[in-house]
């Protein structure tokens, strides 16, 4: 009986525990990037023709204030891309770049990966951003960004080149 006892605990202590979700490595994303780059430059080239910053698709059937000028063919487009590089949202919205003259950019983010809740984890996001975003954030070319974030365990954001005005970028909220 003592035996069947510590046998039932240890296979229930076991049963219990689960893997980490743990986040892809920049080279993993960078290679998804690459085999759907194409896929990534045309969601940014619709994306860019939306009226308002928002996000796509619609996190209900009653939340309809993200489909504000954008028509269904092209929803059924964007639906389509998002299947095929294996995400599930875009966030995006026009910031003024006052480095170049007061030019308005479209800054897109496309989340490849969260863990954690809704106040606090961790996203790595495919990121579309002005030229001058280097002034801003933190620039990695050479670290893998969950070795960054896992080292310190502060509130972090972070950015990796991919290639043009694309990029990795891991956020974690501790």
């Amino acid at each position: 009986m003592r035996v069947s006892l510590i046998l039932l605990s240890l296979l229930v202590m076991i049963s219990g525990c689960t893997a980490p979700n743990l986040p892809p490595t920049d080279e993993e994303m960078i290679q998804h990037f690459y085999n759907k780059h194409l896929a990534f430059e045309e969601i940014y080239a619709i994306i860019s023709l939306c009226p308002d910053n928002s996000y796509y698709p619609p996190y209900d059937v009653d939340d309809t204030i993200c489909l504000k000028g954008i028509p269904s063919a092209i929803q059924a487009k964007l639906d389509s891309l998002l299947s095929e590089i294996r995400c599930e949202r875009i966030f995006y919205g026009r910031q003024t770049c006052q480095k170049l003259v007061d030019t308005i950019v479209m800054e897109v983010s496309i989340p490849f990966f969260a863990s954690g809740y809704s106040i606090g984890g961790l996203t790595k996001n495919f990121a579309y951003r002005a030229p001058i975003i280097r002034d801003y954030y933190k620039m990695t070319d050479s670290i893998e960004l969950n070795e960054v974030y896992c080292k310190n365990y502060k509130d972090t954001i972070l950015y990796k080149p991919i290639i043009g005005n694309w990029y990795i970028n891991l956020i974690y909220d501790n």
